[in-house]
This record gives structure tokens, C-alpha cells and sequence, in this order.
């Protein structure tokens, strides 16, 4: 019985160290994969959509807000302590959402903004929208959701956000000289 005991530790040991080795050989494998990874140069920041979208939200929010784009979920929510919060995290870890608006002068986050693109929108990402539009609302960040268009109104794009993130402005908002809408561009270019 004794011996029986000492070879299926030795066994268990052999196993062990086998697995540890492997470890570190696929570790040293996958460092020397990266030293010849390549990365390519994307055309812009954002989509033509998105882009069409921001001088909207520049031209409708004016000075007091700053917007800024494609920031990561992570911070700007962070789930509380308790059981599952490491899971919570690692779901918001490596998202983004499109827009978020700050106070100006101190960055302070007023609310977010998706801009919902009727092809980009599967039944999963239905699930994962109300996700995360539970998130920021159980953190009190507002988040309200545009369809991407050709052309937005102003002065119905500054309403919606005003009464989403329930801003009060008595300033008028001052459509383009010749434009009324901004139309978003077919193609990368700026």
C-alpha cells in the first residue's frame, strides 16, 4: 500500500512539474510571437458617422460642456464591493461608450451617449445595451441613445440631450448660416 501511495505521488509531482514547463515554454512561445506582431495604422478616430455626430454635439452643447469620445466604461463606472465584483468589472473592463459629456471646468461627467447604428444592433447587443444602460443608472450617470442618420436637426438633437441629462440652457441654439442640419460624410476623410 505504501508503495502504491509513493508512486502516485510521484506521479501527481511528475504531472505537476510537466504542466508548469509547458506553461513556461508556450509563455516563452507566445513572447516570441509578439516581437513579430505588426500593427496597422487605423484611418481615424471615428467613424463618419460618429464624426457627423460629435460636430453636432459641439455645435449643440457649446462651451460649457466638453465632449469626448470612445471613452472606456471602466472610467467612468466601477462596480461596488461585495460578491462578483471582479466578474462585473471584467464585463465593462474592455468597452467603450461613444460620448460623454463634462462640465467644462471641472470634467465632471454629466451623462453618456450612444450612437445606435441600425446595422450594428444584433439581439445580443440588444441585451447588451439595457446592460449597460442599467449600469449607468444604478451609478446615476444618465445615457441616452441617437439612431445614426445622415442629418440631424439641431435644435431637436439639443432638446433630447437637455431633457436626458435634464440640463436647463435659456440660450437659443444657433443653427449653421447656411446649414441646418450636418450631414455625415460617405467617406474616411475629413
Amino acid at each position: 500500500m505504501w508503495i502504491l501511495f509513493c508512486l502516485i505521488v510521484l506521479f501527481v509531482a511528475v504531472g505537476i512539474l510537466t504542466l508548469l514547463y509547458s506553461i513556461k515554454e508556450f509563455q516563452n512561445w507566445l513572447q516570441s510571437q509578439q516581437a513579430s506582431w505588426s500593427f496597422k495604422r487605423q484611418p481615424a478616430l471615428f467613424s463618419p458617422a460618429e464624426r457627423s455626430f460629435m460636430g453636432v454635439l459641439e455645435q449643440v452643447l457649446g462651451s460649457e460642456y466638453t465632449v469626448f469620445g470612445k471613452v472606456r466604461i471602466a472610467d467612468l463606472i466601477k462596480p461596488e464591493n461585495g460578491v462578483g465584483r471582479q466578474i462585473a468589472f471584467n464585463r465593462i473592463a474592455r468597452k467603450h461608450v461613444d460620448f460623454v459629456v463634462c462640465n467644462a471646468t471641472d470634467l465632471s461627467v454629466i451623462g453618456v451617449i450612444e450612437l445606435d447604428d441600425k446595422n450594428d444592433n444584433p439581439d445580443g447587443l440588444q441585451k447588451w445595451d439595457a446592460f449597460v444602460d442599467k449600469a449607468f443608472a444604478s451609478a446615476g450617470i444618465p445615457i441616452t441613445r441617437f439612431p445614426a442618420r445622415a442629418a440631424y436637426s439641431l435644435p431637436a438633437s439639443k432638446e433630447s440631450i437637455q431633457r436626458s441629462f435634464k440640463l436647463i440652457d435659456n440660450k437659443k441654439v444657433k443653427a449653421p448660416h447656411l446649414k441646418l442640419v450636418v450631414r455625415a460624410r460617405s467617406d474616411a476623410s475629413f
